[in-house]
């Protein structure tokens, strides 16, 4: 296989991947324990920019600050090509870690992505428990443009807001995101 040939294929696959990343794509789940279940669930219809991410999580922190804070952190991932802080908040998340593999691969190969920060909304707590929480919510994605090598034009992906579903472990006093999956 061609350099060139290579940089091609690994620009639409990470074009696919990233964008799937960004928007949550219906990737297969990792976790196998069931939905958490709680009765009349309450919306949040605050719309809400990610926080930047961070190494700590607060002590107190709820299922609903963590999934911005994931999504933060996929953000950064993304923009940056460094990925470690995210697969560590999301240890055996398998869409996670496909998404991942494809942003190490688009650095690797000289490219970069170009994205600015997502925003989650209209967040919909549907299940808590001690150990595990599920959440629906509308994430909103700028343009992206995904820069396969270095020199070649970039393959741009609209800005978008697609429903989500995040699942949640908690391990260790601390939140956890399990899988993620486009409704």
């Amino acid at each position: 296989m061609t350099i060139d040939s290579r940089s091609r294929r690994t620009a639409r696959r990470m074009g696919a991947l990233v964008g799937a990343l960004a928007l949550a794509a219906p990737l297969v789940g990792c976790s196998g324990d069931p939905e958490p279940r709680v009765a009349d669930p309450t919306p949040s219809a605050t719309p809400s920019t990610s926080a930047p991410a961070t190494t700590a999580p607060p002590a107190d922190e709820t299922p609903e600050e963590f999934v911005r804070r994931w999504q933060a952190a996929a953000d950064q991932a993304q923009t940056t090509g460094d990925v470690e802080y995210l697969l560590s908040i999301s240890p055996t998340c398998r869409p996670c870690a496909e998404a991942m593999a494809a942003v190490r691969e688009i650095y690797s190969d000289g490219g970069s992505i170009d994205v600015g920060p997502s925003s989650i909304r209209r967040v919909k707590i549907l299940g808590t428990s001690e150990r595990a929480a599920s959440i629906e919510a509308s994430v909103r994605v700028p343009k992206t443009l995904v820069y396969g090598s270095r020199g070649q034009s970039p393959q741009e992906m609209p800005a978008g807001e697609q429903r989500v579903r995040f699942s949640l472990v908690r391990e260790q006093g601390r939140w956890l995101m399990a899988s993620y999956a486009r409704l």
